[in-house]
């Protein structure tokens, strides 16, 4: 059986039946295959961006980080069919996850909405994810775009996936922030942010 993933959007399918114990493990193993070549990845479509005319350093890197997170909210579309996290608690729900997919212990804290400048951050409740093993930044590059942008994306996806799965249960929406630091330009570890995406009923860690 054999998993193949397109590059350009982050789509999955299958070759062969589906939603078998034996096609979610080929599905894990082909993202493993992305973690390991998303730096090169982020090189190339650096290079190819940068050919383009009228386009700052700016638009470029955001156009970049935008496809990234696309291909990981397309690639938790499909995980999704195989796996999700047991509706708990936000901050328990992030760890599971990233333990689970990205196979990193992460600590998830509640910072101050002071400490982002992302206007449409402000008075919100925000989760900082911390990795300090982040297996997308392994190694520093010279770019100001990081790898476990797709992560950022993945999260997203996921929890939009779930929200939408189980209408009854509040599950919450999350949207992705911004990577507020990152191994790919020497920091110790990286941070994810994101930020509840509307009222919850489901509280931090009371759950």
């Amino acid at each position: 059986m054999m998993v193949i993933i397109h590059l350009d959007d982050g789509n999955m399918e299958s070759t062969a039946g589906k939603n078998t114990r034996r096609e979610a493990l080929d599905l894990q193993t082909t993202f493993n295959q992305v973690r390991n070549s998303v730096g090169i990845l982020v090189e190339i479509m650096e290079e190819v961006s940068g050919k383009k005319e009228k386009q700052t350093e700016i638009e470029r890197d955001t156009a970049i980080i935008k496809k990234l997170r696309s291909m990981g909210s397309r690639i938790a579309k499909s995980f999704a069919r195989y796996w999700t996290p047991d509706i708990k608690a936000i901050d328990e729900m992030l760890v599971n996850i990233y333990k689970k997919i990205f196979g990193s212990r992460v600590t998830v804290t509640q910072p101050a909405d002071k400490q982002t400048t992302l206007k449409n951050f402000k008075g919100k409740k925000i989760f900082h994810v911390e990795d300090s093993s982040c297996p997308l930044c392994k190694k520093i590059r010279q770019t100001n775009i990081s790898g476990c942008e797709i992560e950022l994306g993945f999260v997203e996806g996921l929890f939009k996936v779930m929200h939408d799965l189980h209408p009854g249960m509040d599950v919450p929406l999350l949207k992705a922030g911004e990577v507020t630091e990152t191994k790919t330009r020497g920091d110790k570890r990286c941070v994810h942010m994101y930020m509840l995406d509307r009222p919850e009923t489901m509280s931090y860690s009371e759950i």
